[in-house]
């Protein structure tokens, strides 16, 4: 977990530098991952595309003076209304260093389906269920802030 900050260049480049400086389950070597993924509450989701996107740093008081130095560091920004507050999540890519596993019931990655005409009225009751579980598998691949309000 990253010292608290406000989602900014900043911020985004202290987060980036700790996931850079996660090791192995050793701690003999750097593993060196990249943020791929920014996880954040919808309220923070326009001010993260916004700093992801700018050519110059959207903090500097000199806007065009600066470059921006996490420019484009995120191939996605999700933001979600299940989260609330300033506090962030950085992913690298899943398909170098996962943290989340998706698992199906006996391997069935398709819904169950199954309906059923009706009798004394037209129509058809559908029933579909999907059984899958998430679980967190490692948790080197991420980085969490808490932010701060500002």
């Amino acid at each position: 977990m990253g010292a608290a900050s406000a989602l900014g260049v900043v911020g985004l480049d202290a987060d980036r530098v700790l996931m850079a400086s996660q090791t192995d389950v050793g701690g003999n070597d750097f593993l060196d991952l990249h943020p791929d993924v920014l996880l954040v509450p919808k309220a923070l989701g326009g001010t993260a595309r916004v700093i992801n996107g700018a050519q110059y740093d959207p903090d500097a008081a000199n806007k065009l003076q600066r470059p921006n130095a996490v420019a484009g560091l995120f191939s996605d920004i999700v933001d979600s209304a299940r989260l609330s507050g300033t506090r962030r999540y950085l992913f690298a890519n899943p398909s170098e260093a996962p943290v989340l596993e998706v698992v199906f019931l006996d391997g069935n990655d398709m819904p169950y389906v199954e309906s059923e005409d009706g009798f004394s009225v037209d129509g058809t009751r559908w029933k579909v269920r999907l059984d899958f579980g998430v679980g967190a598998i490692d948790y080197r691949g991420a980085v969490t802030n808490a932010g701060t309000a500002g």
